[in-house]
């Protein structure tokens, strides 16, 4: 029990170090605007018509999809004679941020990535270098490719602006850890005083907090020795992500599912159940058995600590199921306080539940977990996405055109653009488009969704609401095009507004963790 203890510990202080750096990051102030953005530019770029800058996310994804790193906004010029010569630029850039107060973190080199030691043009015509001051961190690159068509990008000299890791990050990951450890010593404690008296319970809870630790304690200690070894970092040596992002990438299914399990064994520890009193004990009456039972508040805040986890770390799924199981475990907790009442006069005690009302909600528990177990998390969420799109779909929606710029607080920190097309346009009015979208440096990829049938295109004038598909064969399809950062928004408006067969460019729905 003592090992079993100190286990539960170990991973209630791991989970709580990295909850505690994450929440840190919170406060974190956005990137440099306005007058201190065209003092960076000016020094980076003087004279020279910068496009990009602006806010952006604390983490985004990575371009490729299977990571986090850190947010960053990009700042690029298009090439002139000067910038085309990358080595003295380059050295030039790295002078004057020196002179105005940067720390130069690495010298100027190539822009080579694992791979391209054999790569002579990116060995001559690429250079780049890092440096940091106060809270900031910014990543230099300038990257040329000669002999380019007309209507082709031939590179750029631009600069990602991130911010450094705050001070306050270690502290509040020392202090999660600290907290998360008592939490995990306490709960193992009540669990066990919960269910001593009951054999099948406290089979369950040793073989599902057993299997929740064996999923959680490998991905804890990478995740903490890759902390130790100094986490990923570029080939410069600059960091691009934090510590604890493993939690919720390589261990992003084993972390919710050790989660969900941890939650089914306390909602199975608070469930009243008859207690056997050792013989050489006197018999208690059932109001005072139930009298010592879980208090409310214990449970409350419980509930609010995991749900609070879920929505700063994990799925909105995984969110909704969290709610339900802890509006739940306040139920049963309230409902326990309720019975624990001393009886009126003249009545019998409540009687406590039977064996089988007891057994009832751990079965049901079990096949609860068994189920999204067997089905993968992407299938809970696939029917409660199910569920939402049937409730919205009773209702239609007849667009005449593009939808309306959106006037959220997350659109201008999205990093998906739509780029809409005329059904008209002609083969070479496409091709102009995609050249134009190509040209904009901070583009990654690009997508065409012509189809009205499919959920992405429902989704972009719709939402939820059902788009007849007569209609949909009106409207002008469109372009989703990734970018680097979510200024590069207005470069791409410049770039494409004017070709023949464009629509509009809006901003896409921000889906950055």
């Amino acid at each position: 029990m003592v090992v079993f203890a100190i286990l539960m510990t170990l991973a209630g202080g791991g989970l709580g170090g990295a909850a505690g750096a994450r929440l840190g990051w919170e406060a974190a102030p956005p990137l440099p605007s306005g007058a201190e953005a065209q003092q960076l530019t000016a020094t980076v770029f003087p004279a020279m018509t910068v496009w990009g800058g602006g806010d952006a996310a604390l983490f985004v994804r990575t371009n490729d999809g299977d990571g986090i790193q850190y947010g960053y906004a990009d700042y690029w010029v298009k090439h002139t004679p000067a910038t085309r010569d990358v080595d003295t630029f380059t050295h030039a850039v790295r002078d004057r941020l020196q002179a105005a107060g940067w720390q130069i973190r690495s010298d100027v080199a190539p822009d080579l990535n694992p791979g391209d030691e054999g790569d002579e043009q990116k060995k001559r015509f690429t250079r780049t270098f890092w440096a940091t001051r106060g809270d900031l961190a910014l990543q230099f690159s300038n990257f040329y490719w000669p002999d380019r068509a007309v209507t082709e990008s031939d590179g750029a000299a631009l600069f990602h602006l991130s911010r450094t890791e705050p001070a306050w990050a270690a502290p509040a990951g020392v202090l999660g850890a600290l907290l998360g450890a008592l939490i995990g010593w306490v709960l193992t404690a009540w669990v066990s005083r919960r269910t001593e008296y009951s054999r099948p319970a406290t089979l369950f809870a040793a073989t599902t907090s057993g299997f929740a630790l064996l999923l959680l304690l490998p991905i804890l200690l990478l995740t903490y020795l890759h902390l130790i070894l100094g986490g990923s970092k570029t080939s410069q040596g600059q960091p691009e992500q934090p510590w604890w992002v493993m939690l919720l990438t390589l261990g992003h299914g084993l972390t919710r599912t050790a989660a969900t399990l941890g939650l089914a064994v306390l909602v199975m520890a608070a469930w009243p159940r008859r207690h056997r009193q050792p013989a050489n004990q006197p018999q208690r009456q059932p109001a005072r058995l139930a009298a010592g039972s879980m208090p409310v508040m214990p449970v409350v805040v419980l509930t609010c600590v995991v749900v609070l986890w879920a929505a700063v770390s994990a799925s909105p799924a995984l969110t909704a199921i969290l709610v339900v199981a802890g509006l739940a475990a306040i139920g049963l907790a309230l409902w326990q306080r309720h019975r624990a009442r001393p009886a009126r006069p003249r009545r019998d005690p409540a009687p406590m539940p039977s064996r089988r009302a007891t057994a009832t909600p751990l079965l049901a528990l079990v096949a609860l977990l068994a189920v999204l177990w067997a089905g993968g998390w992407g299938w809970a969420a696939a029917v409660l996405q199910t569920v939402d799109t049937t409730l919205a779909g009773l209702s239609r929606c007849v667009p005449t055109g593009p939808p309306d710029e959106s006037d959220t607080h997350a659109s201008p920190l999205s990093r998906t653009a739509w780029v809409f097309v005329s059904p008209q346009a002609t083969p070479a009015q496409v091709n102009l488009v995609q050249d134009a979208i190509h040209r904009v440096t901070a583009t990654t990829s690009s997508a065409v969704n012509r189809d009205p049938r499919s959920r992405e295109f429902q989704t972009a004038y719709c939402g939820d609401a059902q788009l007849p598909e007569a209609v949909g064969r009106t409207l002008p399809w469109y372009f989703t095009v990734n970018l680097t950062s979510p200024g590069a928004f207005a470069a791409l408006v410049a770039e494409v507004a004017n070709v023949p067969g464009v629509v509009a460019v809006r901003h896409a729905p921000r889906g950055d963790w």
